[in-house]
């Protein structure tokens, strides 16, 4: 009859295993998701028709027009700025600070939310949120500073059809409804912008990234985790 001799190292490698199995052994946790300019998309087709990237921001330059594309995170570190901001971000929305400028001497810019759409790799359509969103979700809030809270949205966000004077920008932020679990690609598009009479269409792809979840009491930012492209 056989006898078997089993190490530690052997008995400490079939426990894991068999905790990896049963799936016992939990996963580290995740962070909040981070929107990056996909570089597969910085094609030389998009690059000569004036899209570059700026580490996490999408620019897209032309004579008349200038449009920078940032996605706002908890990972960030100082969220939005403000609570209602702060608290979409808690919830999973997902926030762009968007920036226009118009370059142009004489012609006025013309942007309508209605015109922008989110779209991702669960095929999901997202139209940004408008006031009347907003309003719904600070009235049914049981936060008695829920009326001052709804007083950023005109101020902090993108709700009715803006113009933007020759030669002046402005900066506010978007807002999308959460995503679904699994989703690793988006692109948020612009279907038109006016200058003057001369209509712009725009396309700004990302992927999405999971931050490291940070350590409890932990005063440091989260670090983006490494992924590539498929």
């Amino acid at each position: 009859m056989k006898t078997f001799k089993f190490s530690l190292k052997n008995i400490t490698l079939f426990i894991t295993a068999l905790l990896l199995a049963c799936g016992c052994a939990k996963a580290p946790p995740k962070g909040p998701i981070v929107f990056h300019p996909s570089e597969k998309a910085k094609t030389p087709e998009k690059t000569k028709a004036g899209y570059k990237l700026d580490k996490r921001t999408w620019i897209f330059e032309t004579k008349n027009a200038i449009f920078r594309i940032t996605h706002v995170s908890e990972a960030d570190g100082n969220g939005a700025g403000f609570p209602l901001g702060d608290d979409l971000l808690t919830n999973g929305y997902v926030v762009f600070k968007m920036e226009m400028e118009n370059r142009s001497l004489t012609a006025k810019m013309l942007f309508n939310p209605a015109q922008a759409v989110l779209v991702d790799d669960a095929m999901d359509y997202k139209k940004p949120l408008d006031y009347t969103d907003f309003y719904e979700m600070v009235s049914s809030s049981d936060d008695p500073e829920s009326n001052l809270k709804l007083s950023d949205v005109k101020e902090r966000f993108y709700d009715l059809s803006i113009t933007v004077k020759p030669g002046a920008k402005i900066s506010k932020l978007l807002v999308f409804g959460p995503l679904e679990k699994g989703v690793t690609r988006a692109e948020l598009s612009i279907k038109e912008v006016y200058v003057g009479t001369a209509s712009l269409r725009l396309s700004f792809p990302f992927v999405l990234r999971y931050a490291k979840a940070p350590a409890k009491d932990a005063e440091a930012k989260p670090a983006l985790t490494e992924q590539t492209e498929q």
